[in-house]
């Protein structure tokens, strides 16, 4: 099979799990291209991606290559004066159809979907495409013709995929994201002191890192926190560290911690999580987590795997804290966590060959 990935931005830290689902199509014998409409800062800590052949958009000088394009056009009685979304539109397809793609997918209902309803269209091949979170609940302009037109509407839990039958009218299949690897041995818990917290993701609020940063330093002498991302350096003070990694790098950070704290809510314009993917690869390591009853969570974590509390409840925070100072209460939930990722099968292997099996590859 020939599929391109549009996607707003590629490589993106905050997005592996789209990197990992196309190398792992990749690996099972298809061929797919990605189309990157603009690069991020963070692309550079992404690493093993230099394998995926990518298109660019043309910026810049190199917007001349859509010369070509605009003079074809005229000479076939189009507009003088050209209109450069709808060039780089027709610059794309002349060179995916080289390719012989033959569909699209798009991760996110957002600019880069709208543009994949118009690059279908000029292929005359199928799109689908994959809902995450902002995309969903700080919708662009045009979402609904967006999913309409897609061959199908998946989305990554089921929580997601209830609002948007309710909300859109769209039934979508879920596929879960999954980690890249499981690492072959859990990790070892010890009693330390103080508790050393990690937790991965944005510094925005729907992830909760403010009020985590406020409990820990009402813990300060039993509680040392980690933050990984893009939280302002002047956050930093003695009980806690903050900056960003390569992804390959999250794995140590997690296995010098004692817990794994997400403490997602909705944020005030909307905005909340699906099922993120910082929380699976914890578990993955045997470490147990804390986060809340928001959006897909629940359909993760529970309190067998670590501790599920209602958000934006600092109390409720500090005391699941102190209750994971002790050694004993951290390694079952840690076992169970990993237990959990490797029967329920939360991988990218998973997540590839549902992929395949929902575009009608049948051998997946």
């Amino acid at each position: 099979m020939r599929v391109a990935y549009v996607l707003r931005y590629f490589p993106a830290l905050t997005e592996t799990f789209v990197l990992h689902e196309v190398k792992a199509l990749r690996q099972a014998g298809h061929e797919v291209v990605v189309v990157s409409m603009g690069e991020r800062e963070d692309s550079a800590l992404v690493q093993n991606a230099d394998d995926v052949p990518v298109l660019r958009m043309p910026r810049g000088v190199w917007r001349v290559r859509l010369l070509s394009v605009w003079l074809r056009g005229l000479l076939l009685g189009g507009p003088m004066w050209p209109d450069l979304y709808r060039l780089r539109t027709r610059w794309t397809a002349s060179r995916l159809r080289a390719l012989e793609v033959e569909r699209l997918h798009v991760h996110f209902a957002g600019e880069a979907a709208l543009w994949s309803r118009d690059l279908a269209s000029e292929l005359g091949v199928p799109y689908t495409v994959t809902v995450h979170a902002v995309d969903l609940f700080k919708p662009v302009r045009g979402l609904k013709r967006v999913l309409d037109a897609a061959e199908r509407v998946i989305t990554v839990c089921d929580h997601h995929a209830t609002y948007l039958s309710q909300r859109f009218g769209v039934h979508a299949s879920v596929v879960r994201m999954g980690v890249a690897q499981v690492p072959p041995l859990a990790m070892e818990h010890t009693d330390r002191h103080p508790l050393r917290v990690v937790s991965v993701g944005r510094y925005v609020p729907k992830k909760g890192m403010d009020l985590l940063i406020s409990v820990a330093h009402s813990l300060a002498d039993s509680v040392e926190l980690r933050l990984v991302g893009d939280a302002p350096i002047a956050l930093r003070r003695a009980n806690l560290s903050v900056g960003p990694v390569p992804h390959s790098q999250i794995a140590q950070e997690l296995r010098t911690a004692d817990v794994f704290v997400l403490p997602c809510r909705v944020a005030p314009d909307g905005d909340r999580d699906g099922i993120p993917v910082a929380l699976m690869e914890a578990m993955a390591e045997g470490l147990p987590v804390v986060s809340t009853r928001v959006a897909g969570i629940p359909e993760l974590v529970d309190n067998t795997v670590g501790w599920l509390i209602e958000p934006d409840d600092p109390d409720e925070l500090r005391r699941v804290l102190r209750e994971a100072m002790r050694t004993s209460e951290r390694v079952g939930r840690g076992h169970a966590g990993r237990a959990k990722i490797v029967g329920e099968d939360w991988t990218v292997a998973r997540q590839a060959r549902e992929m395949l099996q929902l575009w009608g590859f049948r051998d997946a």
